[in-house]
C-alpha cells in the first residue's frame, strides 16, 4: 500500500478528491490532505509518502517550491501538479523537477481517472521493487546468479535475465535498477577470473542507454559471451607469458611517444584485462602506473644532470604535452618541474 498526499488551499478540491478517488481499490491510503505546501513539508521530516497530489498556487510554500524540495530530497515521491491556468514555461520548469504530470482544472471524470491511474501505477511499482529487493538483496540468489555466470547455466541464467518471470511487466526505472545489479554480478564474475580491466564506463552508458527487457538481457549476454571467449581463448596461454617480460618491454619503449597498453596488447597477444591483472598480482601496481614512474624517475634523473629545457625533457620521456607532463609531474614528486628545477639544478643537492 502506498501513501498518498492532497495539498490544495481550496477546501472543495480537497474533499472532492478526497471522496471521488477509490482510495482504497487503488491499494493507497491517504494519509494527509491540507491546505498549504509548509504542512507538507512539515509532515515529510517525519513521514515518507509515495505520490503527492499539489496545487500550484498556494500561499507560504507553493507547488513549485514544494516540487523542488520533493525532488531534492525525496526523489522516488511521485508528484502531480494542479492548476487552474495554463502556463507553458511553469509546466516546462515542473518537469525539471520530476513532475509527473500537469493537470488542468477543473477536474472532471477524465481527469480523475488519470489521476486513478497513475496512483495505480505507483502502487504496483512500489510492490515491484519490494519483490526486486527481495531478490538483490537475497545473498542465496546473488550466489546462484554467479555460479550460472562461472558454470555457464544457460538455464538459470534465462530465468535471471527475465525480470518479467522475476516480478512481471514493470518500467524502466526498475528494469535499468535490476539489470544494472546482474552487470555488477557479472563484474564479480570477472574479478575473480582477473578480468579485472574488462568493465570500462562506456559498458555501463551502453546498458543505460537500454529501453526494453529484452535489449537489457541481449546486451549483457553479449557482455557475458565476450568475456567466456577471452577466458577460454587465453586460458592454455597464460604461462607463455611473464611479468619480467612484460616489464623489460615497458623499460625499453616507454620513453616513445603514444606508447601506452595498445602497444603492449599488440606485442604479447593478450587482452589489457589479462595482462593488467597478471601485471598487479605480481608487482602489486598497474600497468600504466609503472610506465607513469619509468617516465617520471627519468626525467627528475634529467633535470638534475642536464641543463635541458623542460619541454626537450617532457617529450624525451613519452609526453607530447607540457601541460599534461606538468600535472603528472607534479603529481609525482609534489613540485612543478620548474620548481624541481630550482632545487635541484646548478649546485643543489637531493
Amino acid at each position: 500500500m502506498i501513501d498518498v498526499i492532497i495539498v490544495d488551499d481550496d477546501v472543495n478540491v480537497r474533499r472532492g478528491l478526497q471522496k471521488l478517488v477509490d482510495w482504497e481499490s487503488l491499494d493507497a491510503r491517504l494519509a494527509m490532505a491540507c491546505k498549504s505546501g509548509q504542512e507538507v513539508v512539515d509532515y515529510l521530516k517525519e513521514h515518507r509518502v509515495d505520490f503527492i497530489i499539489s496545487d500550484v498556487k498556494m500561499p507560504d510554500i507553493d507547488g513549485l517550491e514544494l516540487s523542488k524540495f520533493v525532488h531534492k530530497h525525496f526523489p522516488g515521491t511521485a508528484l502531480v501538479l494542479l492548476s487552474a491556468y495554463n502556463e507553458f514555461d511553469l509546466v516546462q520548469e515542473a518537469l525539471q523537477y520530476g513532475v509527473q504530470k500537469y493537470i488542468l482544472k477543473p477536474i472532471n471524470k477524465e481527469k480523475l481517472r488519470t489521476l486513478s491511474d497513475m496512483v495505480r501505477e505507483v502502487s504496483e511499482e512500489k510492490k515491484q521493487k519490494k519483490k526486486l529487493d527481495a531478490l538483490m538483496y537475497n545473498s542465496n540468489f546473488r550466489n546462484v546468479v554467479k555460479k550460472a555466470f562461472r558454470e555457464n547455466d544457460k538455464t538459470v541464467l534465462s530465468n535471471a535475465l527475465s525480470v518479467s518471470k522475476q516480478v512481471g511487466k514493470t518500467n524502466i526505472k526498475l528494469l535499468k535498477e535490476y539489470y544494472t545489479f546482474l552487470f555488477h554480478i557479472i563484474a564479480e564474475f570477472v574479478r575473480e577470473i582477473d578480468e579485472e580491466h574488462f568493465f570500462e564506463e562506456s559498458l555501463l552508458r551502453e546498458l543505460d542507454g537500454c529501453t526494453s527487457e529484452e535489449e537489457f538481457a541481449t546486451f549483457l549476454l553479449r557482455v557475458y559471451d565476450r568475456i567466456i571467449n577471452v577466458k577460454n581463448s587465453e586460458e592454455p596461454r597464460k604461462e607463455k607469458v611473464s611479468v619480467e617480460e612484460i616489464k623489460s618491454y615497458i623499460d625499453r619503449h616507454y620513453c616513445e611517444c603514444g606508447f601506452s597498453t595498445s602497444d603492449i596488447v599488440n606485442r604479447f597477444n593478450f587482452s589489457v584485462s589479462y595482462l593488467s591483472g597478471l601485471f598487479k598480482r605480481k608487482e602489486g601496481t598497474t600497468i600504466v602506473d609503472y610506465i607513469t614512474d619509468k617516465r617520471i624517475q627519468r626525467a627528475s634523473q634529467l633535470i638534475r644532470e642536464t641543463n635541458f629545457s623542460v619541454t626537450y625533457i617532457s617529450a624525451l620521456v613519452g609526453y607530447d604535452n607540457i601541460q599534461y607532463f606538468s600535472k603528472v609531474f607534479k603529481s609525482a614528486t609534489n613540485m612543478s618541474p620548474t620548481e624541481y628545477i630550482n632545487k635541484y639544478r646548478n649546485g643543489g643537492s637531493e
